[in-house]
C-alpha cells in the first residue's frame, strides 16, 4: 500500500460524511454516497421477490431507499452515479409500497385474531393507502388475510413495487418468548404466502432483514423467495469494501491519522498501519464463499472518521450489539458448564476461533425461540453478525470465524464472566496470592507485589490471545480476581475515564481503589522508542486518574487509591499506585 501525500492544512468537513440518520439523495447536498447503484440497477431489472439478510448497521436500509428512489422518482436523484449513465436504466416509475416491520406492535395479549387484523390494517394495508393504491375506507374492510389477498389480486400485473425492511423483526424481538414467537411465526407465514401468491402484481419485490429464514420456518411459499444472502454476485451490495473506503474516504483517513498522532495514544505509525488496524477492528464480515471481499460495516467506519481522536472504539457493539439476548447467554452458560478450563481457553484462543470447525449448514437452520430444546446459540451468533465466513476456509466446505477484534474481545469477556463465576473453574484457585496479602498489598500502595501472581494467572491464556486482549478484558480478569479474593465490591463496571477503561472498587473498611487500564501498542520502533511510547501512555493514564472524581452516591471513603495498570505485548507489565 502506497503512503499518501502529507495532509494539507485544515481537516476535511465531517458534515459531508454519511450521517447516522440519512437518506438516498444525500449526495446532492454534498454528503458522501458510496455508489452502490450498479447493484441496485442489476437487481431492479428483475422482478423478484428477493431476500437479503445482513447484520445491523451494514447499509441494508440505504440500499432499500436507493431502490425506492429508482422506482418512484426515476433518475431524478441519481445525477453523477452509475445508474444515471446513458442506457443503464430506462424503466418508468411505479407506485412504491415501503413497509418496515420493526415498527410492528408485538403484543399478543388480545389474541391471534386481533393481532392478525391489526397487522393487516396498520402494518400492511395502510402502506398501500399511502402509495395511493386504495383508500382508507377500503383498507378498513381488510380484516383477514384472504380479503387482503383478494385486494392485491385486483391490482394490474407488474404495477407495484413492494419493499419490506426488517421483514422478520417481530420474530427477532420475541425470540425469548416462545408463545409470542409462535403467534408471529404464524402471522408472517400467512402474510408471505399471500405476497408470493400475488407476485405477478408486483413489478419488483425486495425484503431485507437480519435473520435468514427458510420455507421450514415461514411456510412453503417463502421458499419461492430468491435468497441473495450468499449469492457471490451480490456479496458487497451493502457494506464497504476496502477499495471503496480508500476511494471515497481517503482525505478523512489521512486526517484521522494526523489526529491520532496529535493525541499521541496508540497512533498508527503510518498510513499503511492505520489501514491494517482499521481492517482488524472494523472489517472481517464475509457473507459469500469464494474470492469475495471482506466488508466494513458502515456504522463503525463513519463514526470513527467523524471523531478519530479516541481511537478504534467499538461503535457497532455500543449501538446495540453489546448485549446478547438472554437465551444466547443461557446457551453459553450451558455450553461452558460442560467444559473444563482447557476447552474454555481453546474457545477464546485467537488462532482457533470458537466456530472454526463448524459446518455452515449447522448455523443456517431457521431461528428458534431461545427456550427450544433445539436452540443453537452459535447459529444466532452468525445471523446477528458475531460470526462470519472464514476467508481461509475451502470454497466447498466454508467454515465460520469471529468477525473482527471488537467481537473477539467482546465474546471473550462474556466467556470469562460466565466461566469465572462458576465455582468449578480451576481459575478461581489459580490465583496463588492469599486474600489477606492481596488486601494488604493494595491498601499499602504496593500493587506491584501482585504482578507475579497475576501474570501466572493470566498465563492460562495463550500468548497470542493475550496480545489481542483489549483493556476491557484485562479489567474483567483483574476484577474477577478481586471478587475471588473476597472483601472487594465493584461499584461501577462502566466508568468513563475520558476514553480509557476504568473500574472503581471499595472494601468494607473504607478503602476505594480506582483502576485505570491501558494497552501499549509498541510493536514498532527501537527499544528506546518503545519505552518512550509506553511511558507516554502511562503518564496520560495517570493524569486522567488524578483528575477522576468519585460519585456522591458511592459514599465516603477513608482512603482513596488510584492505580494505573499498563499492559504490553500480552503481559501486564506494571500496576502503579499514584
Amino acid at each position: 500500500m502506497t503512503e499518501p501525500a502529507a495532509v494539507q492544512q485544515g481537516s476535511p468537513d465531517t458534515a459531508k460524511l454519511p450521517q447516522r440518520w440519512t437518506y438516498f439523495g444525500m449526495h446532492k447536498e454534498g454528503q458522501i454516497y458510496v455508489d452502490k447503484t450498479m447493484f441496485a440497477v442489476k437487481l431492479a431489472r428483475q422482478n423478484g421477490p428477493f431476500l437479503l439478510t445482513r447484520p445491523r448497521r451494514h447499509g441494508k436500509s440505504m440500499m432499500l431507499q436507493t431502490l425506492k428512489s429508482l422506482f418512484s422518482r426515476g433518475l431524478e436523484d441519481f445525477e453523477g452515479l452509475y445508474a444515471a449513465k446513458p442506457g443503464v436504466w430506462t424503466d418508468h416509475t411505479y407506485p412504491v409500497v415501503h413497509m418496515d416491520f420493526s415498527t410492528c406492535s408485538i403484543s399478543v395479549e388480545d389474541g391471534l385474531e386481533h393481532v392478525r387484523k391489526n397487522f393487516i390494517l396498520h402494518d400492511c394495508g395502510f402502506d398501500f393507502c399511502l402509495a395511493g393504491l386504495w383508500s382508507k375506507e377500503e383498507n378498513e374492510k381488510l380484516c383477514s388475510m384472504e380479503l387482503f389477498r383478494q385486494k392485491l389480486q385486483q391490482l394490474p400485473e407488474r404495477s407495484v413495487v413492494l419493499l419490506i425492511d426488517e421483514y422478520e423483526a417481530p420474530l427477532t424481538y420475541t425470540q425469548d418468548n416462545p408463545k409470542v414467537f409462535a403467534v408471529w411465526q404464524q402471522i408472517l407465514s400467512e402474510f408471505y404466502e399471500v405476497i408470493v401468491s400475488c407476485k405477478e402484481r408486483f413489478r419488483f419485490c425486495y425484503l431485507t432483514g437480519i435473520v435468514r429464514f427458510t420455507a421450514k420456518g415461514l411456510g412453503s411459499a417463502f421458499g419461492e423467495i430468491q435468497d441473495l444472502t450468499f449469492d457471490p454476485e451480490y456479496s458487497s451490495i451493502v457494506g464497504f469494501t476496502l477499495e471503496e473506503v480508500e476511494k471515497y474516504f481517503h482525505p478523512y483517513l489521512e486526517d484521522a491519522l494526523q489526529k491520532m498522532r496529535h493525541r499521541g495514544i496508540k497512533a498508527p505509525s503510518s498510513y499503511a498501519a492505520l489501514m491494517q488496524e482499521l481492517k482488524e477492528h472494523y472489517t472481517g464480515w464475509k457473507f459469500t464463499p469464494g474470492h469475495t471481499p471482506e466488508l466494513f460495516n458502515t456504522w463503525d467506519l463513519v463514526l470513527f472518521l467523524n471523531d478519530p481522536k479516541y481511537g478504534f472504539r467499538h461503535y457497532w457493539l455500543e449501538s446495540g450489539g453489546n448485549d446478547l439476548p438472554d437465551g444466547m447467554r443461557a446457551y453459553f452458560t450451558a455450553l461452558l458448564s460442560k467444559m473444563g478450563q482447557e476447552r474454555l481457553c481453546e474457545l477464546i484462543d485467537f488462532n482457533d476461533s470458537i466456530a472454526a470447525k463448524l459446518p455452515l449448514t449447522r448455523v443456517l437452520a431457521d431461528q428458534l425461540p431461545c427456550a427450544s430444546p433445539a436452540y443453537d446459540g452459535l447459529g444466532d451468533l452468525f445471523k446477528f453478525g458475531y460470526l462470519t465466513l472464514d476467508k481461509n476456509s475451502p470454497d466447498d466446505t466454508p467454515r465460520l470465524c469471529l468477525s473482527n477484534l471488537a467481537i473477539k474481545n467482546f465474546l471473550t469477556r462474556i466467556m470469562i464472566q460466565i466461566g469465572l463465576n462458576k465455582g468449578s473453574w480451576r481459575w478461581r484457585d489459580g490465583f496463588d496470592c492469599s486474600s489477606d496479602d492481596c488486601h494488604e498489598f493494595l491498601k499499602n500502595d504496593q500493587p506491584q507485589m501482585l504482578l507475579p501472581s497475576l501474570q501466572r494467572f493470566f498465563a492460562d491464556f495463550s500468548k497470542l490471545s493475550r496480545q489481542h486482549f483489549a483493556p476491557e478484558i484485562w479489567k474483567e480478569l483483574t476484577m474477577q480476581v478481586l471478587r475471588g479474593c473476597g472483601g472487594f465490591k465493584l461499584l461501577n463496571d462502566s466508568v468513563s475515564l475520558q476514553g480509557q477503561t476504568c473500574a472503581v472498587v471499595k472494601t468494607t473498611d473504607g478503602h476505594c481503589f480506582i483502576f485505570g487500564f491501558a494497552v501499549a501498542d509498541c510493536a514498532e520502533g527501537s527499544k528506546e522508542d518503545k519505552a518512550a511510547k509506553a511511558a507516554q501512555i502511562k503518564d496520560n493514564l495517570a493524569a486522567k486518574l488524578a483528575a477522576f472524581k468519585l460519585k456522591d452516591e458511592w459514599g465516603s471513603f477513608t482512603h482513596i487509591h488510584r492505580l494505573a495498570v499498563l499492559c504490553e505485548d500480552g503481559e501486564m507489565v506494571s500496576m502503579q499506585a499514584l
